[in-house]
């Protein structure tokens, strides 16, 4: 990005610098280690992208969203090498488990020389984790991996560039290019980042900044008819997601309190820093309370994949905060929320892990509980089973190839086929697209469903719910 090359001297970490790194990273591996372990990254479209990974031997990339390829490589490896379910179902799970851990390290292997009082760890700690928590639990959603492998390149475009940077950063754009319209929002804040670089002569600034503009740009034209439908729902799905109550007031007191802690640290009158950070403090406190509250009661977070769309309503004010408090730490060199954003952030993570972890074992159980209580043995498109009121979490049209990913391919044993709370019994190897359209196979499941996936009726099927109604008999 024509990138003047230097190198910055070495200033050896102070022990809350080596805290704030350590706790975040063992935050965030505890989160990934407990999601891979519940298989929670097979919820919602999870299970249906590892399902045609599997199904095709090959990598799935919906969209044109070629990044998500470097999470499925190593579980099609796995399958060609080992063609074991199990080992390629854990891989994958591990694989998006850690995406959150990535973007951390990512970012903390170019601020490792930084010095102790630097205040982007801490902001990157932040932006991974709260931005997105409302959707981590759908790992394989790439607006999530997006927003937060965004802070990567903002850190590569606010320190001192040297070749490695120049080259991560480059390969970095066009990473998050291809991985999700959102990435134009981390992309256009690197811009900002960059243009403010004091090691940079101002004629490199410009120039960075403008490419990384112009990157912004095009990816938000680059959108198909499908991509602009889904971007545009974003207020809607809060409206939806939020109607607790309790996730937009916890969320708001969370911007709230880091508004707080840039206003404390730039401000001249110590009793008002003070006051600042004691009603940080106690804005973070109401909200990890109201937060915990939300996320113990499984029935409130049951449709947390629709939270994706409206994670820019989160991750905007975030870069807003980090770019305000950024540009005034350059302005004024004792400016800087020092030990009040990295507790934050350390609580923000542990928060986060708790929040995510319990979700995936839930999820888990459930997952456990609901497939296993379809017993083979049922007469072909002659029963219709309810989905169980406590498993509304799984009340999605993917349900069908999760069952066959958990290990049921017998074509004896009955495999959910719709969306709706009703479920139309797969047996004897013939699944029902539609209450008035059948798909027969003589199959196992897997190749059933390959098939179904391909019938034309099988997306009007998906599109409709079915209760109440039974599959015609012959």
């Amino acid at each position: 990005m024509g990138l003047e090359v230097g190198r910055q001297a070495t200033a050896k970490p102070q022990p809350a610098h080596d805290l704030l790194a350590a706790g975040c990273a063992l935050s965030l591996a505890v989160l990934a280690a407990v999601a891979a372990f519940t298989e929670s990254p097979l919820a919602w479209d999870g299970s249906h992208y590892l399902f045609r990974l599997i199904n095709e031997t090959s990598i799935f990339v919906p969209f044109h969203r070629y990044t998500a390829a470097a999470w499925q490589a190593p579980a099609v490896v796995a399958w060609w090498l080992t063609g074991s379910l199990a080992a390629c179902r854990f891989i994958y799970c591990a694989t998006l488990a850690g995406v959150p851990l990535l973007a951390f390290a990512a970012s903390w292997w170019m601020l490792r020389e930084r010095k102790p009082s630097d205040d982007l760890l801490a902001w990157v700690a932040v932006g991974v984790t709260f931005p997105t928590l409302p959707a981590q639990i759908f790992f394989v959603a790439e607006s999530v991996q997006a927003l937060q492998l965004s802070w990567p390149l903002i850190v590569a475009a606010a320190v001192t560039p040297t070749r490695a940077r120049v080259g991560f950063a480059s390969v970095w754009t066009a990473a998050l290019f291809f991985l999700h319209p959102f990435s134009a929002l981390g992309i256009g804040a690197a811009a900002l980042v960059a243009l403010r670089n004091a090691n940079l002569a101002r004629r490199r600034r410009l120039i960075a900044a403008a490419v990384l503009t112009a990157t912004a740009v095009a990816r938000v034209l680059w959108l198909d008819a499908v991509e602009s439908q889904r971007v545009s729902r974003g207020a809607h799905a809060l409206l939806r997601f939020f109607r607790a109550g309790a996730p937009m007031l916890a969320n708001m007191l969370i911007l709230v309190a880091l508004s707080l802690v840039v206003v404390a640290a730039v401000t001249e009158r110590p009793r008002l820093a003070r006051a600042g950070r004691f009603a940080a403090a106690a804005c973070g406190v109401v909200a990890a309370f109201l937060l915990v509250s939300f996320y113990v009661d499984p029935s409130q977070w049951r449709a947390a994949y629709l939270a994706r769309y409206s994670l820019p309503l989160l991750a905007v004010p975030t870069f807003g905060l980090f770019l305000a408090s950024h540009w005034l730490g350059n302005r004024r060199r004792a400016a800087s929320p020092g030990a009040s954003l990295r507790l934050a952030a350390l609580a923000a993570c542990a928060l986060v892990a708790f929040a995510v972890s319990y979700q995936s074992i839930t999820w888990s159980k459930t997952a456990t509980r609901v497939l296993s209580s379809f017993p083979p043995g049922c007469s072909d498109g002659a029963k219709v089973t309810r989905l169980p009121r406590q498993a509304r979490m799984l009340n999605h049209w993917s349900i069908s190839p999760l069952s066959l990913v958990r290990g049921i391919n017998d074509s004896a044993a009955p495999v959910l086929i719709h969306k709706g709370t009703c479920a139309n019994v797969a047996c004897s190897g013939r699944y029902w697209a539609s209450p008035h359209h059948r798909v027969g196979v003589s199959a196992t499941p897997f190749e059933a469903l390959s098939s179904v996936i391909e019938s034309p009726t099988y997306r009007s099927a998906c599109a409709s719910s079915f209760v109440g109604e039974r599959p015609p008999t012959h």
